[in-house]
């Protein structure tokens, strides 16, 4: 029988490929491995400096990374500019690690300051480094840091007085699959006397950006102690009210409250594939229960209250290798900006709690799961690693700590006046890899509140005195930069 030769012509390399192709490949690709490609071949090189694929990277990296996508302006940035915003992380981590495994501190490259002396009480970064809000006394500040250390100056965007208030009690931003705003949650005491939670949003790259008021203000009475937010999802909050826990959706603009697991403002409370996963730290145990229906706020003044959760689940809060419970827990510390409420195997809802270990810092890595089985209302809780931190337990506070990898944190601590970063690689086994070094944050205050870091710009901003008369100025510290083009 004749047979007959088919020649197919097979592609014997990436440069028999066309670009289009190529570029859709790299859509696929992490930032450091397209930067790797430049090394294979001239064509390949050239591929990856298409303009194309680094939107197509920020973009991507925004999503994985929770971070707040309208931060960079796509339009207006260079191929270079997008290059450096979605390799920042990567180089901030790894300009971290190389200094800290010779023992040195990481100064910022860049400081910049506002132009005069501003007065304010708290500052919150929003993910992704450009934009920060900042509140005093009774007002809301939006300020633009710009997308590159190379941007002169600090720019005031927008502000808002928040009427009938006489003191801000907390700041924190979230963003909600409702709204392409970023949206900003400020707890305060209002005139008279009572606790309100006011929800607004903001768009800063918008034309006139604005504060505008998202949701009804929610007010609650004050009656031994200011309620304390315990949870902030993306359509949620939990708030810890004299003896009843507060659940408002703030979407909805409906409210639910219950007596027992009794309240205390010590707890985290979250929402996970439609349960209640409450942290108990000094119980140290995770309680999950069903979601109790909600109610229209306006149907009363104050939220319907239950006797009791139904609790379907009780988890133990122990070390890794379950020998002992944890002591002196605080959860919370964990940043969510999008506060998602599902959690997947692919995307697990993840607990990192802090204790005391002799006179320092252990956190415990923990992940919520959908159980395997039928019931997809139960949860499992799976023991990731713990983390022994070189960092006191009593002489510092957590500013915050975030998932940076599916294996990687970064924990930033304030002890003293010094700003500490933990490198945490959760690498399969019981205790994770750390390492741990000085950020260089210069004029900080004594335990000062007012600072956050973004790990996705490598940036930093805090508020540093400027006189004796009690003014202050904002700064803003770089701890990358991009390269040369």
């Amino acid at each position: 029988m004749e047979t007959l030769a088919i020649n197919c012509n097979p592609m014997t390399s990436w440069s028999d490929l066309p670009t289009d192709i190529l570029i859709a490949i790299m859509s696929f690709m992490a930032p450091h491995d397209i930067i790797a490609l430049r090394k294979v071949s001239r064509l390949l090189a050239d591929t990856t400096r298409e303009r194309s694929v680094w939107i197509d990277a920020l973009r991507r990296f925004c999503a994985d990374n929770d971070v707040y996508a309208p931060s960079f302006s796509l339009e207006e940035m260079s191929t270079h500019e997008l290059e450096h915003a979605a390799t920042g992380c990567r180089r901030f981590t790894s300009r971290l690690r190389t200094n800290f495994l010779r023992r040195n501190s990481v100064s910022p490259l860049s400081i910049r300051y506002s132009a005069h002396e501003e007065e304010f009480d708290r500052l919150r970064l929003i993910p992704g480094g450009r934009f920060v809000v900042t509140v005093s006394r009774c007002t809301l500040w939006l300020w633009d840091l710009g997308s590159s250390p190379k941007t002169s100056g600090v720019k005031l965007v927008t502000s808002c007085v928040i009427s009938g208030v006489t003191m801000i009690h907390g700041l924190r931003i979230r963003a909600s699959k409702y709204t392409s705003d970023a949206l900003v949650f400020v707890s305060t005491t209002g005139s008279e006397g009572s606790f309100c939670l006011h929800v607004f949003s903001v768009l800063p790259h918008a034309q006139t950006p604005h504060f505008n008021l998202f949701s009804p203000v929610l007010s609650l009475p004050v009656e031994n102690e200011r309620p304390i937010i315990l949870g902030l999802t993306n359509q949620h909050i939990a708030l810890c009210a004299d003896t009843s826990t507060v659940l408002w959706d703030f979407i909805h603009d409906c409210w639910i409250s219950w007596r027992e697991p009794l309240a205390d403002s010590e707890n985290s409370c979250y929402i996970c594939n439609n349960n209640i996963v409450l942290v108990l730290n000094e119980a140290a145990q995770i309680y999950v229960a069903s979601l109790p229906a909600l109610h229209p706020r306006s149907a009363s003044t104050s939220p319907p209250e239950i006797e009791s959760l139904n609790i379907l689940q009780v988890h133990k809060l122990t070390r890794f290798d379950q020998s002992e419970q944890l002591v002196s827990c605080i959860d919370g510390m964990t940043r969510r900006f999008h506060g998602r409420e599902t959690s997947t195997a692919e995307e697990p809802m993840h607990i990192d709690v802090l204790s005391k270990d002799g006179t320092n810092n252990l956190i415990s890595h923990f992940a919520v799961l959908p159980a395997a089985g039928s019931d997809t209302a139960l949860c499992e809780l799976s023991a990731l690693a713990q983390s022994p931190l070189e960092v006191s337990y009593l002489g510092s506070y957590c500013q915050h700590l975030q998932w940076i990898y599916p294996h990687f944190v970064l924990s930033f601590d304030i002890e003293g006046t010094t700003a500490l970063v933990s490198l945490i690689d959760l690498d399969g086994t019981s205790s994770a890899s750390v390492l741990t070094g000085t950020l260089v944050a210069p004029g900080l205050l004594e335990g000062e509140i007012c600072v956050d870091f973004c790990s996705f710009s490598g940036r930093g901003c805090a508020r540093v005195p400027t006189s004796d008369n009690g003014g202050f100025k904002l700064m803003v510290m770089d701890y990358v930069l991009p390269k040369q083009s």
